[in-house]
């Protein structure tokens, strides 16, 4: 990896901060998981500890982790398992806490990531139902217009 600033890695911690706190308190707690996510895991991406460059932003990181999976495991089990909500919290968690050489951290990475793009295809899915999929239907309605027509009676 090329060189990196410590800078870096706090910008995006309070990135990730902000985001799972608005998960927290608003209507909008997926969308925001997801943002938080993505800045947890351009943070983790650095070869660093983050509890040794940031032990009290750690720490409240966390505690928010913790609440913000309560809030998932709320707004989310719908459309994402239960278990891959906990398991990739879980692993949030030991991205903020274990060391750049735990063992697992790929794997902590890899359900983090799985979690944060299961949770936009979620988003993605509810809003094109909501909006009843007007590009779907627009491509039908132009196969049906380009089809030859035959109006004899059978």
């Amino acid at each position: 990896m090329a060189e990196y600033s410590v800078i870096e890695i706090g910008i995006h911690l309070v990135d990730a901060e902000r985001f799972f706190v608005r998960a927290c308190e608003g209507d909008c707690a997926i969308e925001h998981a997801v943002y938080g996510l993505d800045a947890l895991l351009r943070a983790s991406a650095y070869p660093t500890s983050i509890a040794a460059e940031f032990p009290r932003q750690a720490s409240d990181l966390v505690d928010l982790l913790f609440v913000v999976t309560l809030k998932l495991s709320e707004a989310a089990t719908r459309y994402v398992s239960r278990e891959l909500i906990e398991l990739a919290m879980a692993a949030a968690s030991a991205l903020v806490t274990n060391a750049p050489d735990d063992i697992l951290r790929d794997d902590h990475r890899m359900y983090v990531a799985l979690l944060r793009y299961e949770l936009a295809a979620a988003v993605c899915r509810r809003e094109i139902a909501r909006r009843g999929d007007p590009f779907a239907r627009s491509i039908a309605v132009r196969k049906a217009a380009a089809a030859p027509h035959d109006h004899r009676l059978q």
